[in-house]
């Protein structure tokens, strides 16, 4: 009963020390971890990249275009544990959802394009104006448009090679 006691008083402080944090720690804290989370993923994106196109360039255009590298686990991912946000795994991303405030949540479904990296993000409809920027901010595609209605390479391409030329909406699955 003692470790229970014990349990529930350290679930209590730090939990607490959550909701203790003014506005603006509390989105210095979940920028931090935005940051983190998209590292993770996009270095194993990465890395997984650059292993395949090595002899052929094509390689993980085609891999993916056989609904390959999907998952966190076709990517060998490791998420971070996470004291901002909760982080549930989605077909080609991820969504997060603060501990904090139930309405600032964003999806993030990760690209490529040739061997770049570009970010469709879904925030949640009622999440604060500063959440917003922040997410945006964090993963917007500097200007470029990373798709073309009309060619292969449109919205719903997963992965694009040769700019517009080449495009697959790969396969979900879970």
């Amino acid at each position: 009963m003692e470790k229970i006691s014990i349990a529930a008083f350290a679930f209590c402080l730090s939990t607490s020390a959550l909701f203790a944090m003014d506005s603006e720690e509390r989105l210095t804290a979940q920028e931090e971890e935005l940051r983190l989370v998209q590292e993770t993923y996009d270095t194993r994106i990465n890395d997984v990249m650059e292993t395949l196109n090595e002899k052929d360039s094509t390689a993980f255009f085609k891999a993916r275009a056989e609904g390959k590298y999907v998952t966190w686990k076709d990517f060998e991912i490791e998420m971070p544990s996470l004291q901002m946000f909760t982080i549930k795994e989605e077909p080609y991303g991820y969504t997060l959802k603060s501990k904090h405030n139930a309405r600032e949540s964003v999806t993030v479904l990760v690209y490529t394009r040739d061997d770049d990296l570009y970010y469709k993000t879904t925030i949640g409809k009622k999440a604060s104006n500063d959440f917003s920027r922040m997410v945006e901010a964090i993963f917007e595609a500097e200007g470029e448009t990373t798709s073309r209605e009309g060619t292969a390479c449109n919205s719903k391409a997963v992965s694009c090679i040769g700019g517009y030329e080449k495009g697959t909406p790969g396969k979900n699955k879970k």
